[in-house]
């Protein structure tokens, strides 16, 4: 295990974020005072391929976000940053924001023989990946994910990937006190697949996977994992199994829980993919992946697992423990990324299919009763949301899913915006809990984020109060193009004022004959007074709103376009701006005037051109609109 802390330039930030479909006035939207104009891109290697996979709240503000970076182009490494509430790396932390250690360093060996006797090369380097990030209550920050078997393990293959968790101390050095040296290492199989052709000139490994990482109250960790094959058990297994890791505080498997920390409940058939869980407040935790029952290869559907506290399986949840169901309908398809709590419902979000439109792959959203792991069938259609873009037949791809303090839930991954060539951005898609679409959101519940690639995708998610962080990257038109990247959605709803209601009047009582009494000197009536009439307030229409647009093409190779809107009057509040051009993708941006004046920038890949400028000033009093042409040299 090596620990590498290197000096890193500057970030480089730029922004493309643009809405789907036409420009529509919105009330909440990417966070203008994050990154630039809610994008913050973070290419940590200058001449390899970065990615982020999750990210969680930092204590005091800003989010450690997690993925790998290249040491060099065969050889990839752990990477945590941290970064502030406005996206920038914290210098004070690691080397310049930035932590880096490569549990599995190169070189590797080669591959033992191929059945035929043929050679055949070692690991490409590439199978280092970080999928897990949480804060312990002491601060410390664990990182968990995968990655090749080392050299001097005694195992047959270095091609076998185990899973492995690491600790930092909140000032981004390793912490020896975790685990061997700061890193832990589980390996659950040795990956070696029977051989079945002795005529074969390659063999492959299936390895051990992890994905997600949860922290108990007490600070002990779960890892969601599964195991791979192994030749001890080739000839009663044949299929991969999703399983559990709990490990101690400080990194040691737990023998409270499974079999020494370790629970891989047998599934006989099914090879799940492994995904994210959670802890419930009982200290039970559900988990989950996807995959397919034997003989229906590409069929997907979701397993829910809930495990308790003591590593077995909670058999009131579905059945055994594992919760199930033909989502997407008998030839359809559903599969799980990610996995919340809403009200008395695990909700799921992932991609897949319904019946109708086997080969249109959408963003898919359902959910399980928490009390008995039953599919809840009136949810959204026949049990199913989806979000399926334009409807052109594009795929859009969950990748996680969280919830807000309101209960509205948020998915994060990617869509494909065109075809032929296929560009895909990423995409954030907000609904309220009982399924249907938050309209004061983007387009319909959707905001496409061109985070400047062909390629974007978006895979981690968390919540701080009202706002979203999402980590993921900028997929190049190569592997090695592509950087790490963050967004910020700011998802504060408007309060409505609940209205006074009227009181009722009392009603006056009929009167009721009665004999005439002996006269009294009666005193006079005190007087009452009259509350004056509620004043009316006079409404003053708002003037029309005017703006001076100018835009220009900045930056060394001229794609960037910086368009600087100077509305009319003295106004305080935010601009949203929509540049559009026939047969092109709208680019939209906000930032909030000052000193009389909003400065938006947007990557660009594209020609000197005109643009319509569709210009929406939102202010305390509510919103205007107009529209402007500007040419772009």
């Amino acid at each position: 295990m090596r620990l590498i802390q290197r000096g890193l330039p500057a970030a480089t930030l730029a922004v493309a974020a643009a809405l789907s479909g036409a420009p529509a006035a919105h009330a909440v939207g990417l966070d203008p005072t994050f990154g630039t104009a809610g994008l913050a891109l973070t290419p940590l290697s200058a001449t390899a391929s970065d990615r982020f996979y999750a990210t969680t709240p930092a204590p005091g503000g800003g989010t450690y976000n997690v993925g790998y970076t290249s040491v060099t182009a065969g050889d990839r490494a752990f990477v945590l940053t941290k970064t502030d509430a406005n996206g920038q790396l914290v210098d004070v932390f690691g080397n310049g924001g930035v932590a880096i250690v490569n549990v599995s360093p190169a070189p590797f060996p080669a591959a033992p023989n191929a059945p035929s006797g043929a050679s055949q090369a070692g690991p490409t380097g590439a199978g280092e990946i970080a999928r897990g990030v949480k804060v312990q209550s002491n601060g410390k920050i664990v990182v968990t994910g995968q990655a090749e078997t080392p050299a001097a393990s005694g195992k047959p293959d270095s091609r076998d990937i185990d899973i492995y968790a690491v600790r930092f101390n909140t000032n981004g050095t390793l912490d020896p006190t975790f685990g061997t040296n700061g890193v832990t290492r589980v390996d659950l199989s040795d990956g070696v697949r029977p051989v079945t052709n002795p005529a074969a000139t390659t063999s492959t490994v299936t390895g051990d996977q992890s994905y997600g990482l949860s922290v108990r109250p007490d600070d002990k960790l779960l890892l969601t994992v599964s195991k791979g094959l192994d030749t001890s058990d080739n000839a009663t297994r044949t299929d991969s199994d999703l399983g559990v890791v709990q490990l101690t505080k400080n990194g040691v498997p737990d023998p409270t829980f499974g079999t020494n920390g370790i629970s891989v409940p047998r599934h006989e058939g099914v090879s799940e993919a492994p995904r994210q869980g959670f802890v419930e407040a009982d200290g039970t935790f559900v988990t989950g992946g996807y995959g397919a029952l034997p003989g229906q290869t590409g069929q997907n559907r979701p397993w829910m697992y809930r495990f308790n506290t003591n590593g077995t399986l909670d058999t009131s949840f579905g059945t055994g423990g594992i919760a199930t169901g033909l989502v997407g309908g008998s030839s359809g398809l559903a599969e799980l990324y990610g996995i919340v709590k809403s009200g008395n419902y695990y909700v799921a979000a992932g991609y897949g299919a319904r019946n109708a439109t086997p080969t249109d792959t959408d963003m898919v959203i359902y959910r399980f009763s928490a009390t008995d792991g039953t599919w809840d069938q009136s949810f959204g259609t026949d049990g199913l949301v989806t979000y399926n873009g334009d409807g052109q037949g594009r795929a859009e791809r969950a990748r996680n899913i969280t919830a807000l303090p309101d209960g509205r839930l948020v998915m994060v991954g990617g869509r494909e915006v065109t075809s032929g060539p296929t560009t895909v951005d990423g995409l954030i898609y907000v609904i309220h809990p009982d399924g249907t679409p938050d309209t004061t959101v983007g387009t319909n519940g959707a905001i496409t984020v061109d985070l400047g690639g062909p390629s974007d995708f978006l895979y981690g998610v968390t919540t701080v109060g009202s706002k979203i962080y999402a980590a993921g990257y900028l997929g190049g038109a190569t592997a090695a193009a592509d950087d790490a990247a963050l967004v910020a959605l700011d998802l504060t709803e408007a309060v409505v004022p609940t209205p006074t209601p009227t009181p009722t009047p009392t009603p006056t009582p009929t009167p009721v004959a009665t004999p005439t009494p002996t006269p009294v000197a009666t005193p006079a009536p005190t007087p009452v007074a009259t509350p004056a009439p509620t004043p009316v307030p006079t409404v003053v229409p708002a003037p029309t709103l005017t703006a001076k647009v100018t835009c220009a093409r900045t930056g060394k190779a001229k794609s960037t376009i910086t368009c600087t809107v100077k509305p009319s009057g003295a106004v305080t509040g935010s601009i949203t701006l929509d540049l559009q051009r026939k047969g092109a993708k709208t680019l939209s941006g906000t930032a909030k005037v000052k000193n009389g004046k909003a400065t938006i920038a947007f990557k660009v890949k594209r020609a000197p051109a005109k643009y319509t400028a569709a210009i929406t000033l939102t202010t305390a009093s509510g919103k205007q609109s107009v529209s402007v042409a500007v040419s772009v040299k």
